[in-house]
C-alpha cells in the first residue's frame, strides 16, 4: 500500500469514527441521544410519539430526529406528532419541544433553547455577588432563571423570564431540620412556597406538597 492509499485509509477511518460518535468535521459535538418512550396511533390518521432527550439540542437536531422517526413509520399517517422531554421531565406535563408533521413539519422549542439558557445563566452569574444560589425553571412557556439573594438581613427571590419580564419578591423564611421554607412576604393566597434543602436544591411546593425541583446553576 503506497502513502496516498495509507493517507486515504487513515482519513476514511477518522471520518467513520466521527460519524459513529456523532461529531462533524467542523468539530461540533453531536453526542446527544434520544429514546422513544411511548407511541400511539389512530388508524392511518395520527401517530403520537414521546421522545426522551439526554440534553438540549438545536432545532436542526430536532429536524434530523423527527425526519428519522418519520421515515421509520411502517405505514403512512396523515399526521405525526412528536413531543420531546428532557431528563427528569414528566411525560404528559408539558414537553420541552415538539416537531409535528401536520402535515408539514413544524418545530417548536417551548422551554429555553440552549442559547437562551446559556445567555440567561451568564447574566445571572454576572450579578451573583450576593446570591445564595441560582436555579433554572425550564418548564414549557416559562423559561426563567431564579436567583435568591440575601441583602441587609433580608431574603429576596428574583425571577427573570425569557421574554424579558422579571419579578423581585422579599421572602420570609422558616427553618427546619431538612431545609428552609420560603414564602412571599405577606403570604401566598394559593398556598405556594419554595423549599431550599440542605444540598441547596430549590423546590416548588403547594398545598399537596413539593411538585417541582429546579435545575441548579450555582
Amino acid at each position: 500500500m503506497n502513502r496516498i492509499q495509507i493517507r486515504f485509509t487513515h482519513i476514511l477511518a477518522i471520518s467513520l469514527l466521527m460519524t459513529f460518535f456523532g461529531v462533524t468535521q467542523a468539530g461540533n459535538e453531536k453526542n446527544y441521544t434520544y429514546t422513544v418512550i411511548s407511541e400511539n396511533e389512530y388508524k392511518n390518521y395520527k401517530r403520537s410519539i414521546d421522545v426522551r432527550l439526554n440534553k438540549k439540542v438545536s432545532k436542526q437536531d430536532l429536524r434530523s430526529i423527527s425526519e428519522k422517526l418519520k421515515k421509520s413509520e411502517k405505514k403512512k399517517y396523515e399526521r405525526t406528532f412528536i413531543a420531546y422531554y428532557l431528563p427528569n421531565m414528566k411525560v404528559g406535563s408539558g414537553a420541552w419541544a415538539t416537531s409535528h408533521f401536520n402535515p408539514k413539519l413544524k418545530i417548536e422549542i417551548l422551554g429555553l433553547t440552549l442559547e437562551e439558557e446559556t445567555k440567561a445563566v451568564q447574566q445571572a452569574k454576572n450579578n451573583s455577588a450576593d446570591a445564595v444560589g441560582i436555579w433554572m425553571d425550564d418548564r414549557p412557556y416559562v423559561g426563567a432563571t431564579i436567583t435568591i439573594r440575601r441583602k441587609d438581613g433580608k431574603l429576596y427571590l428574583e425571577t427573570k423570564y425569557k421574554d424579558g419580564s422579571s419579578s423581585n419578591e422579599e421572602m420570609t423564611e422558616k427553618k427546619s431540620g431538612s431545609g428552609i421554607k420560603l414564602v412571599e412576604k405577606g403570604g401566598n393566597s394559593h398556598g405556594e412556597y419554595f423549599f431550599l434543602d440542605k444540598n441547596k436544591d430549590l423546590h416548588a411546593g403547594g398545598n399537596e406538597g413539593i411538585f417541582l425541583k429546579y435545575k441548579k446553576v450555582k
